[in-house]
């Protein structure tokens, strides 16, 4: 580990080889629901947790988290959020994971050590324009 950034090299490694490997992929067949969001040839959002090594990729439409092994970058498991998924970001403690979409009128908080939906956060809609 290098001190003071938080991560690992062989997680980054990792983690660089998938979006590698999902850049080489076909596109997704939009029917499939977890088949990931493919935005000119890869995932819409990922991040890697610092401490657990796993990562975490957003599925768009499919309304899940897919919960990356840090050994393989393969998908383990999948984490049903209920919303479009775009965008996906860790607390600076690692304890929580945001998900959220551009056009969503809520922030969706997960617990990483129980990958279930803990609260939603109502954000403001923006003003409409006239």
């Amino acid at each position: 580990m290098i001190r003071g950034l938080g991560f690992t090299m062989r997680g980054m490694v990792v983690i660089s080889a998938v979006l590698a490997l999902t850049s080489l992929a076909p596109p997704a067949v939009a029917d499939d629901p977890l088949a990931p969001t493919m935005r000119l040839g890869r995932p819409t959002h990922v991040v890697h947790h610092h401490m657990t090594g796993v990562g975490y990729r957003a599925n768009g439409p499919a309304g899940t988290i897919g919960v990356l092994d840090p050994l393989t970058g393969g998908v383990m498991r999948e984490i049903e959020v209920g919303q479009r998924v775009d965008l996906v970001a860790l607390s600076e403690s690692g304890q929580w994971l945001y998900a959220i979409s551009p056009h969503a009128d809520h922030l969706a908080v997960i617990e990483v050590a129980t990958e279930r939906v803990a609260r939603r956060v109502s954000l403001p809609l923006p003003p409409q324009k006239e």
